[in-house]
């Protein structure tokens, strides 16, 4: 999902950078410099979007990890943590 797509359906649902923040645990401007693509030269911030089941998706895990340090490929950096929510929920749900 790219960053406009998550813009479009974050307002389209109503919800606010802050709600976004404080659900994922960030700052509001961490959520808004990943919607306006807007880093400081030098500097990363890794994401990943994910979603499941892929057959008719229920749950959804935006991970941003603002200006990591070493690795920044968000697939490396991003992508175990919403792995760990994704499997959380299974767990939680029995699913």
């Amino acid at each position: 999902m790219n960053r406009n797509k998550f813009k479009e359906l974050r307002k389209a649902q109503g919800l606010t950078l802050e709600f976004i923040a404080e659900e994922l645990g960030t700052s509001k401007q961490t959520i808004h410099r990943y919607e306006n693509g807007v880093i400081a030269s030098g500097k990363y911030v890794s994401s990943f979007v994910g979603y499941f089941p892929a057959s008719s998706p229920k749950y959804l895990a935006l991970v941003i990890i603002d200006e990591p340090v070493g690795q920044y490929y968000g697939s490396t950096v991003a992508a175990p943590y919403a792995k760990q929510v994704f499997q959380g929920i299974i767990d939680l749900k029995g699913l």
